[in-house]
């Protein structure tokens, strides 16, 4: 089990970050923050890939395939599993079988 440390104490009721310090986020510096910005916007101006994604993945949650149970989908979905895990099956059954035959 963790202690805390002599600066750290509950009972004290210094919890939480120390007063002044910064964010995680203020940590890099302004500079540093405005130059990977203008890199950014340069390079969506190019109409570069990986900017555009960069981009879209901040800003827009992936899409995630939801299909209800008991619907169609579902069923054609669960048809298709069914096919392929056949499929497989008696390819394995196949090749398992002699050479020459």
């Amino acid at each position: 089990m963790a202690k805390f440390s002599s600066q750290n104490q509950p009972a004290k009721g210094n919890n939480g970050r120390p007063t002044g310090s910064k964010n995680k986020r203020s940590q890099f510096s302004d500079v540093l923050t405005t130059k990977a910005i203008g890199v950014l916007t340069e390079a969506l101006d190019n109409n570069e890939a990986w900017a555009v994604e960069t981009v879209l993945k901040r800003t827009h949650p992936s899409l995630k395939a939801i299909t209800p149970l008991n619907s169609i989908d579902h069923e054609y979905l669960s048809a298709k599993i069914f096919e392929i895990q056949d499929l497989e099956h008696r390819l394995n059954a196949l090749e398992a079988l002699p050479r020459g035959r």
